[in-house]
């Protein structure tokens, strides 16, 4: 790979996430369709639950959502607090802020069936201190690479994942990353993805808005998302036998619940 750095450092803005995402890659060893629960909670003032069941078929790619369902989120073991339905399959607490440190439980029922997950919402908040890109060939193909600046607390066991937008257009490839060899020390982390269905919305361009999000993980949700891009192709060099994601939910459910910190930078490259 060629490393040719453009040093295209631009308008850097601090921004929250604030959207709404369905990013399970479902059942692809499954056959019976199964209840999905993604679940998150951060500093930022989001607690939202989504809610559906996979199709029946294997590949087939259509979500059915679960109307009138008991969510539930408590905070270290304090009163839960209810989750009403704003849209259908869409639970929400306009109340209920995360604090970093603090471990959360959910409970969702659904019919007669209870599922329950537990995620520390890590005590740190890492922010991306900067963005540079560079021209890199991946898979026979040249394209702008965002590569993340940020600096690691000292301390091992942080882990991360990153979310890119092109033109606030999100890039499905899961990134993630750990401080098993950088801990305390600042990182470059460079979020290659492969463009295999050639569509020019995905590559980064003069003149586009790139926002990068930075969300600190627990490890449950670390191995949640590598797990995922090992399934779903999108970890660039790994080389393991698909399987269904490591879920942290119990009861036999798929998807995941995860508390996390939450950060963003966004950089606009100039033409």
């Amino acid at each position: 790979m060629k490393f040719l750095t453009f040093c295209l450092y631009a308008i850097c803005v601090y921004v929250s996430l604030l959207s709404c995402e369905r990013v399970v890659d479902v059942a692809l060893n499954e056959v019976a369709p199964r209840y999905v629960i993604e679940a998150t909670i951060n500093n930022n003032g989001i607690c939202r639950v989504l809610l559906s069941a996979t199709a029946p078929v294997a590949g087939a790619d259509s979500f059915a959502v679960i109307r009138n369902a008991s969510v539930s989120i408590s905070d270290n073991n304090s009163a839960p607090v209810i989750l009403s339905e704003k849209q259908p399959g869409e639970y929400q607490s306009s109340t209920m802020k995360g604090r970093p440190g603090h471990t959360y439980h959910l409970r969702v029922k659904i019919n007669k069936q209870e599922f329950t997950a537990t995620s520390v919402m890590p005590a740190v908040v890492v922010k991306p201190d900067s963005v540079y890109f560079t021209a890199e060939a991946v898979s026979g193909s040249d394209h702008l690479i965002a590569n993340v600046w940020y600096k690691d607390p000292v301390g091992a066991g942080n882990y991360y994942r990153f979310i890119q937008y092109v033109n606030e257009r999100k890039e499905r490839t899961v990134f993630v990353n750990n401080d098993k060899l950088n801990d305390g020390k600042a990182v470059a982390y460079p979020l290659f993805y492969l463009n295999s269905d050639n569509n020019e919305k995905r590559n980064i361009d003069r003149g586009d808005t790139v926002r990068i999000e930075l969300q600190c993980i627990d490890a449950g949700m670390y191995r949640y998302w590598y797990s995922l891009s090992t399934v779903s192709g999108t970890q660039l060099f790994a080389a393991v036998t698909p399987a269904n994601p490591v879920s942290n939910i119990s009861g036999g459910a798929l998807g995941y619940f995860s508390a996390f910190t939450s950060r963003s930078i966004r950089v606009i490259l100039l033409p």
